[in-house]
């Protein structure tokens, strides 16, 4: 019917859906159009007259359209961040923790970012609600304006075209209807409620009217037969407390739910109330991401080790100072082999060489960007230190005197130590944010090669994989 079929997606990557709602989101003008001509021609009838409703019903249809484009709009961010993650970057690592914090900056204090083609709809609604609202009073109560211009255009529209009028028909008003100063039910005053339709039992105390000097008279016949009566007293107690709990939950419960779906019938008018819908609907997905990365959340120690690794960079490097270079370089210390070996472990050996480091990064004119799709190579970090570590050595022949440390021995180790910044890249290089690198590598080994090529030379994979990977030609 449209000549394009709808965009599939991926039921492990959220991110893919996304794809398919902004493209609905684009073409939402068209889609009652489309809906009704698919209504027509019978095509899944249960579930095209139930969309067509939605989209033909004055207040769900408006819902729809603002839920959809503050979902785009606010979600935009995250796609882009998950989609960057997941790239097959060697230098990932490295630029994770800047692209992450300036995510964080966008929702600042847990609030929203701001999202100005949602706000363009809310306005366009909130609008066109209060005119919707004008002409159910005029047509229900016979009401004539002749004060301000917008009641003088409001008489016009609702008079016949007989009577040279605009010929417009109210519908029928909705079910439940809006109201603004109705205030909204509380889970508090649903309680309150429950518990007073639903009274608790009152308490029996086990030994209310049992003396301690009658129990001492007692055979022992007797206390077996009290214990027995106070037992089956205990457990038919019991059984009532639990029929009125039971009760009071199943009352609370649909109080709860009835109170859904009253609030459900009651749409947004103000623009207030909209931006309220819509938030209620996006900050959760920004607070579970916030959470997990916070203090305290499962991947706080993964944002701490990226946020440090933003120290390769040597174009961000020469930009700190002593004691922020320190600071970052301890968040790495969550990776336990840079902690490895005491007094001689990376971290401490990092932090050692960092002078002769920041005399090197300081000489570097290039910026490393983020963005991997326009970075021709995409391991530039990676090859600075290595071409780095590489320099070192000649230096160290060539040199006649140190150019990192004052002492002015031609054998010191400034040389030789500052190689470990190398050294730390390799392995900081291998902690991925995401396993969708291995996941195409892993992919690309199965296509290369079959099961009858299982027994083929361990070199001879490692090549063709390392040279299908970085495409090279042999």
């Amino acid at each position: 019917m449209t000549g394009a079929s709808w965009p599939t997606y991926s039921e492990t990557r959220w991110f893919s859906l996304y794809e398919v709602l902004e493209k609905i989101s684009d073409l939402f003008p068209d889609l009652l159009t489309v809906m009704t001509r698919v209504a027509t021609k019978k095509i899944s009838p249960a579930n095209s007259s139930k969309l067509l409703n939605l989209l033909l019903d004055p207040l769900l249809g408006r819902k729809l359209k603002i839920v959809l484009a503050a979902y785009v709009e606010g979600l935009k961010p995250l796609r882009n961040l998950c989609y960057w993650i997941e790239s097959d970057a060697t230098d990932i690592a490295f630029r994770v923790g800047e692209r992450i914090e300036e995510f964080k900056a966008l929702f600042p204090d847990g609030g929203m970012m701001k999202l100005p083609k949602t706000e363009r709809l809310i306005m366009q609604v909130s609008s066109s609600m209060s005119m919707f609202i004008c002409l159910h009073l005029m047509h229900y109560h016979k009401l004539t304006f002749h004060i301000s211009p917008l009641y003088k255009f409001i008489e016009w529209a609702t008079r016949s075209i007989d009577n040279d009028g605009g010929g417009y028909t109210a519908p029928a008003l909705p079910v439940a209807t809006p109201s603004t100063s109705t205030p909204r039910v509380t889970v508090a005053q649903i309680n309150r409620q429950v518990n007073a339709a639903h009274p608790r039992r009152p308490t029996r105390a086990a030994s209310a009217g049992v003396s301690a000097a009658t129990r001492a008279l007692e055979s022992v016949q007797q206390t077996r037969q009290r214990e027995q009566q106070e037992a089956q007293a205990a457990a038919a107690e019991a059984a009532a407390n639990a029929q009125v709990e039971a009760a009071r939950e199943a009352a609370r419960v649909a109080a709860l739910e009835q109170a859904l779906r009253d609030e459900a019938n009651r749409p947004p008018l103000t623009p207030d109330e909209w931006r309220a819908e819509v938030m209620t609907g996006l900050l959760p997905a920004i607070e579970y991401i916030m959470d997990r990365i916070s203090e305290g959340g499962d991947r706080y120690d993964a944002m701490q080790f990226y946020s440090g690794a933003r120290i390769f960079d040597p174009s961000y490097a020469k930009t700190l100072s002593r004691a922020q270079a320190f600071a970052l370089i301890d968040k790495m210390s969550v990776y336990p082999i840079f902690n490895k070996d005491g007094d001689n472990s990376i971290i401490n050996r990092l932090k050692k060489t960092w002078p002769a480091y920041y005399k090197n990064a300081t000489q570097v004119q290039a910026k490393f960007g983020n963005n991997m799709r326009e970075d021709k190579d995409k391991a530039g970090i990676s090859t600075w230190h290595y071409r780095m570590s590489l320099r070192l050595g000649s230096e160290l022949i060539d040199d006649v005197q140190c150019r990192y440390c004052t002492s002015g021995n031609r054998h010191c180790t400034c040389y030789n130590d500052a190689k470990v910044w190398w050294e730390a890249c390799e392995m900081a290089a291998l902690v991925l944010p995401s396993l969708g690198t291995s996941e195409r590598a892993f992919s690309m080994l199965s296509n290369m090669f079959g099961d009858k090529q299982s027994k083929l030379l361990s070199d001879a994979l490692q090549l063709g994989l390392m040279l299908a990977f970085n495409k090279r030609k042999v």
